[in-house]
């Protein structure tokens, strides 16, 4: 019981959370409201799991919740990974657009004034 009490009273933190940054990443707040959603039913009915394992024929509803936070978990990987090679190529034309602008002409050398006379 007290775990359940903790458990809600993260999730209603985490859904306050999703709704302040729905500005800043709209999709991302709204997948995390909804399995926040998703999670508070399963806190307060736990028996819910069990009937949906059973619906799409997993044993347990542990093993499915398990099941689903891995995929999640690989999904919210996938997003970050993307993000940092997005990242990457926006630093990279920044660095290369720089470099450009601040190009310099080489001061020639006294080797280089011998062999031009």
């Amino acid at each position: 019981m007290i775990f359940q009490v903790l458990l809600v009273v993260a999730l209603c933190a985490l859904v306050v959370y999703s709704y302040f940054q729905r500005r800043n990443a709209p999709l991302i707040a709204v997948s995390v409201l909804i399995l926040t959603l998703g999670g508070l039913v399963l806190a307060v009915a736990p028996n819910v799991s069990n009937d949906l394992a059973h619906f799409v024929g997993i044993g347990r509803g542990a093993d499915l919740i398990v099941y689903c936070f891995i995929l999640i978990s690989l999904a919210a990987i996938f997003n970050l990974h993307l993000r940092f090679r997005l990242n990457e190529e926006h630093l990279t034309q920044l660095v290369r657009a720089f470099a450009l602008l601040t190009a310099q002409k080489p001061e020639a050398s006294p080797a280089e004034s011998e062999d031009s006379e």
